[in-house]
């Protein structure tokens, strides 16, 4: 009876029921100072700790043919010092009193973060102004680090054959968007980085008014604007423009080849074919070009098919209890493993995507033949009251795990509000929106979306 009551709670938490959320948890500021800085905070007292987390409205996909990868360099240029923090405190400054911090660049933003005592919030507040507006080019320090961030790509991408595929298969199935150039840049054009490059980078990009400041945990309210002014007030904007709404969009395929004009990806179905004999597992790959709920804000699609294509994750090939996993490897013991994946949030249209690892090389032409039944049947038989009730639960229940972290919390507001999304509908009204999902809707998302015959599809074989 426990388990049943608390899982009652998870539910009319995330569906944002009355009475059943805490009484601090939407107690929020959101406001932009002087020079274009935003700040959003938002109270939770759960535990005296604050994540400060800063995000810059720029990405791998802002770059330009031949400068592929400048964003992810300048991210580990931002740890090698200013003229008053040296090379190397600031991470020991934020583990002297406690606290975590890191990094991360993706191809729509670069945040920066720290997760410490709420005592030391104008500790953090002042490091990470000082490096907006101070950073130091040492060529030396420069030459290091380069050397440091074509290792990384050594080892994570070009002696991984499975990372090998994937940057291959992603690069065909979104050529020629920026998206499918790998974030942290191709090997020939690490080679060709420069300093003068990476200043420009940070000079263009790194500026209040191309930034959004984010704040949660135990915070004062009343005082934090002020807090933050007195150490980001006085740092000129750049007047640098968010990203245009058009400049990176691309045409969807959809079920049926566009009348007149030309998509960025063909119609006909893609295939990317390889054996490598230092693989040591195969692997199975298809992907469905799908909107983001940035680009459905744009498009007949606002009308919850990301909420839907989310749904359909979970349904077809996420956990042990989805229709892939149970096909393929419980019944017909044809893969080892079932991974569906779906960025909602992405500022551009992407991937919705489902990855298997086969038993063998021989396994992957019935798993094609057999994933393509399972859309058809979604296509066809409407899902039923159970299942949905089921996957809608799961999804309840991450979006309540996701609230009651507040790293996990604060990264799911940032990274919405960083690509121009209305954070607080999808903090506080999710469950709303996820509520009013239906069979049909996925039927018909399913169909101009997961259509069979729009599938890119990927074979990594082994030599044996």
């Amino acid at each position: 009876m426990p388990i049943v009551v608390v899982l009652l709670l998870l539910v009319c938490l995330s569906a944002g029921l009355p009475g059943m959320v805490a009484a601090d948890s939407r107690e929020a500021i959101d406001t932009t100072l002087a020079n274009g800085l935003r700040l959003i905070a938002l109270r939770d007292a759960k535990a005296p700790l604050v994540v400060s987390q800063l995000w810059y409205r720029v990405g791998a996909a802002d770059e330009t043919e031949g400068g592929s990868g400048l964003a992810h360099m300048l991210e580990h240029m931002m740890f090698k010092g200013t003229s008053t923090v040296p090379k190397g405190m600031f991470s020991r400054t934020i583990a002297r009193h406690g606290g975590q911090e890191n990094a991360a660049t993706s191809h729509d933003y670069t945040v920066y973060y720290e997760k410490i005592h709420a005592d030391h919030l104008d500790l953090v507040l002042k490091l990470e102004a000082d490096r907006m507006q101070h950073l130091l080019f040492d060529e030396r320090e420069f030459k290091a680090e380069n050397s440091v961030v074509m290792e990384e790509r050594l080892e994570r991408t070009d002696s991984d054959p499975t990372a090998r595929f994937i940057e291959k298969f992603q690069q065909m199935a979104l050529w020629p968007h920026a998206y499918g150039r790998p974030v942290i840049g191709w090997k020939q054009d690490i080679a060709n980085h420069s300093q003068q490059a990476l200043q420009h980078w940070y000079h263009r990009y790194y500026s209040p008014d191309n930034a959004i400041l984010l704040l949660v945990g135990e915070i004062d309210l009343s005082q934090v604007v002020a807090r933050v002014e007195r150490y980001f007030a006085a740092i000129p904007a750049a007047k640098v423009a968010a990203h245009p709404p058009n400049q990176r969009r691309f045409t969807l395929m959809e079920g049926a080849p566009p009348q007149g004009g030309s998509a960025v990806v063909e119609p006909q179905q893609k295939r990317l074919e390889i054996t490598d004999a230092t693989a040591k597992l195969p692997l199975f790959y298809a992907a469905f070009l799908a909107p983001s709920l940035v680009t459905a804000q744009t498009t007949a699609d606002a009308d919850l098919v990301p909420e839907a294509l989310d749904v359909l994750s979970l349904l077809l090939g996420n956990g042990l209890s989805s229709r892939l996993y149970q096909r393929l490897v419980v019944e017909e013991k044809l893969a080892v493993s079932v991974d569906a994946s779906y960025d909602d949030l992405a500022y551009d249209n992407d991937l919705w995507s489902v990855s298997i690892v086969p038993v063998d090389n021989q396994a992957m032409d019935r798993i094609e033949t057999l994933l393509v039944e399972e859309l058809q049947r979604l296509m066809e038989q409407p899902v039923g009251d159970y299942e949905l009730r089921r996957i809608k639960n799961r999804l309840h229940a991450n979006h309540v795990y996701r609230r009651d972290a507040l790293s996990r919390w604060a990264w799911m507001i940032g990274h919405a509000a960083v690509n121009g999304l209305d954070w607080k509908q999808l903090a506080w009204h999710y469950g709303d929106r996820l509520e009013a999902v239906t069979a049909a809707q996925l039927q018909q998302v399913a169909r101009r979306y997961l259509h069979p015959t729009l599938a890119i599809i990927g074979r990594l074989s082994t030599s044996s």
